[in-house]
């Protein structure tokens, strides 16, 4: 997928078109001013806490569950993974694969 990978284990900026293998209780900032088609892949390789954190004006959209405004999806389960595109016209972190349990707030 062309993707660079990189290992996490504290708290990071993600940037677009990066994978991560998060191994620690971590939070993923997601881009502030992403672009349409952006895409992220984050992996949770640990039993930790790992806490996706969108930004101002943005939410996550996890099958039909959708965070609040800046809202949050979080996992706790190892193997959990989620791959995030950015849509610009609603504003929306949209999963377009996800394995695990996520919780949305």
């Amino acid at each position: 997928d062309g993707f660079a990978w990189t290992d996490q284990s504290v708290t990071f900026a993600a940037a677009a078109q990066n994978g991560y293998f998060c191994t620690g209780v971590l939070s993923v900032n997601l881009p502030a001013s992403p672009t349409q088609g952006n895409t992220i892949i984050i992996y949770v390789d640990s039993a930790s806490v790992v806490t996706i954190q969108a930004n101002i004006g943005q939410t996550i959209q996890i099958g039909s569950s959708q965070s609040s405004v800046a809202g949050t999806a979080a996992s706790t389960a190892e193997g959990s993974t989620v791959t995030l595109v950015y849509r610009a016209a609603d504003l929306e972190w949209h999963s377009i694969s996800q394995e695990g349990t996520w919780t949305l707030a």
